[in-house]
């Protein structure tokens, strides 16, 4: 989180030059296992767990989103977070295991990308799978990357930003606490949340974006 702060504002007046660019930021449905423990943002009194806090720099990703959207609009920039979808045929789904899972596991995974990829298995899985919730299906390459340049080109967005989006569209919003594998979490679009975060990003940088 601290490094998208920090590049962004250090490109930010090349993006003010581009007159009508866009910054898309990565985010991820894993947003849903949490939001910012602000009282304890670096885990120093609160057990760490991986998972909640990939899930604090996801949320953050959107609050971060959500508070450059609003003060870059003045000068014709629009911010938008993304969930890419699940990619099983990527080396990075794969090394995501690394120091989690075992050598042979994470090994297995690598070879099951390189396999997935060779053969066109990603509809042949999620049939397999039959998801029973909207959202939960696996995407290859060129889908998980569909929602980022969509974001990125779409006219569909023109004067629109702010907006976490997922499968080309802007997300629903659903309630706090669901762990349905769509949608964004009420707690990752509180301007209050973004305008404290936005205050720890410029103390923990020392970086202050030239808006």
């Amino acid at each position: 989180m601290l490094g998208h702060f920090e590049l962004t504002a250090k490109l930010y007046p090349a993006l003010v030059k581009a007159n009508g660019a866009r910054i898309v930021n990565v985010s991820s449905r894993g947003h849903r296992a949490g939001g910012v423990i602000f009282g304890d943002i670096n885990f120093n009194h609160t057990e760490y767990d991986g998972m909640v806090a990939y899930a604090q720099s996801k949320t953050a990703l959107i609050l971060f989103t959500l508070k450059l959207d609003e003060l870059a609009q003045k000068d014709n920039i629009r911010a938008f977070a993304v969930h890419p979808g699940p990619i099983p045929s990527t080396d990075i789904f794969a090394e995501s295991g690394v120091g989690i899972d075992s050598d042979f596991k994470v090994s297995l995974k690598r070879s099951l990308a390189r396999f997935m990829r060779a053969f066109n298995i990603t509809a042949l899985l999620n049939f397999v799978r039959n998801p029973k919730n909207i959202g939960d299906v696996y995407k290859n390459v060129q889908q998980g990357a569909a929602t980022s340049v969509w974001c990125a080109v779409s006219s569909d967005l023109n004067g629109k930003g702010g907006v976490y989006c997922e499968d080309s569209n802007i997300a629903a919003v659903v309630p706090n606490g669901s762990m349905a594998p769509f949608g964004v979490r009420q707690w990752a679009l509180d301007m209050d949340s973004a305008e404290r975060l936005w205050k720890i990003c410029e103390e923990m940088t020392g970086i202050r974006f030239d808006i």
